[in-house]
């Protein structure tokens, strides 16, 4: 798909009539900003077109950083009247007197008015409208001044040519500039060029002490999500929590099940570092996914121990006997739920990388996971049941 996009880009002609184009792969997952954006605040549109200028060259040194444009699109070609105070004033004219003659000249002006039966028509007279307007005609509109002269504007007043604006963008009460690009994934990333361009930003910013230069894009949209997925995990972290606490009726016991959930976060990173993944937003959703899951393996281990020290056993035989039992319902049920999301995980049957990643996630992180919880837990258990006997002779002591 790359190559398709590098063709087209290559080859591809601006249609008639269109400002820019563009092309870009479509990617899974909610919608983003471009790899790289950057905005630019300001109060002076000449230096922000600078500004933006230096920044599309630094990001152009930037190895697989490409389509790199701003957000300045010039609309339609305006003329504009500048007068000449010296020359207006030799002829008893003002500023503002030149002003409303072209205002009139263009947008009319009420001369009489006429009235019928049951109303009272305004009758309006202003140039005649053309398309082929040129500074031609405007220099004949003629401005009458108190002595009763009619001057020629193109007397008085010169005339430029210059692009208008056809968007003016405001943020944070202040003027802005965008400037973005896309990058190439098969040399670089946008984490990668975005982290390059920041050791750029202090140098601009220390010859532009009055404007301001934020990353935007994908970059912040990256940052926003990855603070709604911490918020999301404390809260279903502290709902585990409360479950686990009405279950056993402890507050020890929870906590050494919620020991499981960095373990299968373990499984998790060896897995994206194995494949060379980057630890992005669809795996730590898969991660969020993989903590109320990877819980299940402790709970049935540790509810087949208690059941075994009601019975009198002693905390190892009790560790032993429940790793031993229930070892292999705990092993059928990650395998049987591994199977079922591998083939997503490895496009087996079809490639979608946006769920593959959450399926990486969670398969490689409850597999690593449980095996951890097999081998760790019986004696975490042990050495908690210890620590609470302790505890327990400690306090017989001080109260007695």
């Amino acid at each position: 798909m790359n190559e398709i996009v590098t063709a087209l880009r290559g080859t591809t002609p601006l249609p008639k009539g269109a400002m820019k184009i563009a092309f870009e792969v479509a990617k899974g997952g909610p919608p983003q900003g471009r790899p790289v954006s950057l905005n630019i605040y300001g109060e002076d549109f000449a230096t922000l077109k600078r500004i933006a200028g230096r920044v599309k060259d630094e990001l152009g040194k930037i190895a697989g950083v490409q389509d790199v444009e701003d957000s300045e699109v010039v609309g339609k070609t305006e003329v504009r009247i500048v007068p000449d105070a010296a020359k207006a004033a030799a002829v008893g004219l003002s500023v503002s007197e030149i002003a409303q003659t072209v205002r009139a000249a263009f947008a009319g002006i009420v001369a009489t008015s006429s009235r019928t039966l049951d109303e009272e028509i305004d009758i309006r007279v202003q140039l005649q409208e053309r398309r082929d307007a040129s500074e031609n005609q405007l220099g004949k509109i003629h401005v009458g001044n108190s002595r009763g002269q009619l001057i020629p504007l193109d007397r008085i007043a010169a005339f430029e040519e210059q692009g208008s604006r056809l968007l003016i963008q405001h943020e944070k009460y202040k003027r802005k500039v965008n400037v973005s690009a896309q990058v190439d994934l098969e040399k670089t990333t946008a984490i990668k060029a975005n982290g390059a361009f920041k050791k750029a930003v202090p140098g601009i910013e220390e010859d532009f002490p009055d404007y301001k230069i934020e990353f935007g894009g994908e970059d912040a949209d990256t940052k926003e999500s990855m603070a709604s997925l911490a918020r999301a995990f404390a809260v279903a972290a502290l709902a585990i929590f409360a479950i686990l606490v009405v279950t056993f009726k402890s507050f020890l016991q929870p906590f050494l099940v919620m020991v499981s959930i960095p373990m299968g976060f373990t499984g998790v990173v060896w897995a994206l570092m194995f494949h060379g993944r980057p630890l992005s937003f669809m795996a730590m959703l898969g991660m969020i996914a993989l903590a109320g899951v990877i819980v299940n393996n402790a709970i049935v281990y540790l509810d087949f121990f208690n059941a075994m020290r009601r019975e009198g056993l002693a905390p190892q035989e009790a560790a032993l006997k429940a790793a031993g039992v229930r070892l292999r319902p705990i092993i059928l049920t990650c395998v049987t739920t591994v199977l079922g999301l591998m083939p997503t995980a490895y496009g087996i049957g079809g490639y979608d990388g946006f769920v593959a990643q959450i399926c990486l996630a969670l398969g490689w992180g409850l597999t690593i996971g449980a095996l951890l919880t097999a081998l760790i837990f019986p004696t975490l258990v042990v050495i908690l049941e210890g620590f609470a006997a302790f505890a327990d002779r400690w306090a017989r002591k001080l109260w007695v």
